[in-house]
């Protein structure tokens, strides 16, 4: 029988996995563990870059513009997991993520190309999500249905993407390799952003787990 040695990095990330997972799904002991609640440290008065971005309760909605942007006012460490739970409010296209590596940031885009849907990272050698090296062809469930767990892991040279516990990214590169379109550009680079593009989304978690290094609030 080999034994695994479970460091708290790898601890750390399979917590975040199994919590993306149905909750019948995930071990007994689940591994719980507290994430930094970004939703909390978001003031859209303050925030919001494009667009009118605004609270529903606890609930952050996206507005129906392209290039919607809203900062999320915390420095990201060097390594970390982000987890979103989120659904479409509406018909139409994706849910952007702006992630940031080394103070170079990109995004993550799920469901773009209303025609195709597609999934990846934008830009991989200043190609789209829609044709480059990440993408993922068909839709990731992104619905009015029910809502959808995404669990993101940056690592120094990885980015892992997963959609309700399915792998739908896991590119090995240089993130030097990750740049950003200059419609999407924000002040800062070493934060984490909100993108819409033409179609609300209702973000009712978003959580950081910081994996190596320390993140800081901006406020």
């Amino acid at each position: 029988m080999m034994i695994l040695e479970m460091t708290p990095r790898s601890l750390a990330f399979l917590g975040t996995l199994l919590a993306a997972l149905p909750a019948g799904a995930r071990d007994s002991g689940g591994l719980p563990r507290e994430g930094i609640d970004l939703l909390r440290l978001i003031d859209v008065e303050k925030d919001a870059v494009a667009g009118t971005w605004a609270f529903e309760g606890k609930t952050l909605v996206s507005p129906s513009v392209q290039f919607g942007r809203l900062a999320v006012p915390y420095v990201v460490p060097e390594e970390y997991d982000l987890r979103i739970v989120a659904e479409r409010r509406g018909a139409g296209n994706s849910l952007s993520v702006g992630l940031s590596r080394g103070g170079r940031q990109f995004l993550a885009i799920f469901d773009g190309v209303e025609s195709e849907p597609r999934t990846g990272l934008d830009l991989v050698d200043g190609k789209p999500f829609y044709d480059n090296a990440t993408t993922y062809r068909g839709g990731v469930t992104f619905s009015e249905v029910r809502p959808t767990t995404v669990v993101i892991a940056v690592r120094q040279k990885r980015v892992l993407v997963l959609v309700d516990g399915r792998t739908v990214v896991d590119w090995k590169a240089d993130p030097a390799r990750l740049s950003l379109w200059a419609g999407w550009f924000m002040h800062r680079q070493d934060t984490l952003f909100l993108g819409a593009w033409t179609s609300p989304q209702r973000i009712r978690r978003m959580e950081l787990f910081p994996v190596r290094g320390r993140g800081k609030p901006l406020r």
